[in-house]
């Protein structure tokens, strides 16, 4: 991967869903951009702010940094599958 950026959005513009929890960022709530350069392609996504630390803590339990993200979404804010309860860690 040769380009990686992360921006901290205090009043999101438009409305578009979570990439980890898939609600809805709605206009004006805090968000995460993120956009990389990955195989030739520009991908980006967009987070809650408790969405993005979430991946944080997935990615350091299961040590799978760099790797994808679950098919499924998860709970909003959470390391566990939607509707899961959060064990504690």
């Amino acid at each position: 991967m040769g380009f990686y950026r992360e921006t901290n959005v205090k009043k999101a513009r438009i409305e578009s869903r979570c990439e980890w929890c898939s609600e809805w960022i709605t206009k004006g709530q805090p968000a995460v951009v993120t956009a990389c350069l990955f195989e030739g392609e520009i991908y980006d996504s967009r987070l809650h702010p408790e969405c993005r630390e979430a991946i944080r803590r997935y990615n350091t339990k299961h040590k799978s940094w760099g790797e994808s993200l679950p098919d499924f979404a998860m709970n909003r804010g959470g390391i566990e599958e939607k509707g899961e309860p959060e064990q504690p860690i």
